[in-house]
């Protein structure tokens, strides 16, 4: 009898210790859960806020672009944003290229003429405004691009040309240039680029006709 009994004791004991040490492991493992989303939500929480205060930048610039751009600090932040705004339009527009039905040689003959227009752009940018300071040519000139990611195809590249002229002349403006000098640049950096667009278009159309009628 008091075998049966110890041995009963024993083994409530064992099972007491197991279901305990079961409900440690659980507790360190959820606890180690908790500590992960909780170091998960502080690394994410900055760039979360960081993406918001892009967003309420950008829709300023939108609206008010002198204005968004008179912080140095702002100019800065659009400028990265334009140059990213650029690459990925000319990415968006080969990787779109079969779903709009546009020819893979046309789209990408398209990219390469937006993307050395770009580079062109500045160097007249800096020709015509050669008394403003580089840099703020340089940060205005990218922060101009930001419209660039919707630049897919020709109407939509127009419709950016148009919204880029307006927001370089814009950042110029807010980074302190005269507004003479800001049109100046502005439109001989993009007048001259509607000129060779506006020739490329015709000397295409004049091709095709060619081709047509023989």
């Amino acid at each position: 009898m008091v075998a049966r009994d110890d041995m009963g004791r024993d083994a409530r004991l064992s099972l007491g210790a197991r279901a305990s040490g079961l409900f440690l492991a659980w507790r360190r493992i959820l606890s180690s859960v908790v500590a992960s989303i909780v170091l998960a939500g502080r690394r994410a929480f900055p760039a979360i806020a960081g993406c918001a205060r892009l967003a309420r930048l950008l829709a300023e610039f939108a609206a008010r672009p002198a204005a968004a751009a008179a912080d140095p600090r702002a100019l800065r932040s659009l400028a990265r944003a334009g140059l990213l705004s650029a690459a990925a339009g000319g990415v968006l527009s080969l990787a779109l290229a079969r779903p709009l039905r546009v020819p893979m040689p046309e789209a990408a003959v398209a990219a390469v003429w937006t993307l050395g227009w770009m580079g062109l752009r500045l160097g007249i940018m800096r020709v015509a405004a050669a008394r403003t300071s580089p840099s703020i040519v340089l940060r205005a000139w990218a922060a101009g691009l930001v419209p660039g990611i919707a630049g897919v195809t020709d109407p939509l590249r127009a419709l950016v040309l148009v919204l880029s002229a307006r927001q370089t002349l814009g950042a110029l403006e807010g980074s302190g240039v005269e507004r003479r000098a800001a049109r100046i640049a502005v439109g001989w950096a993009f007048g001259v680029e509607v000129g060779a667009s506006v020739l490329r278009w015709l000397g295409s159309g004049l091709l095709l006709y060619s081709i047509a009628v023989r």
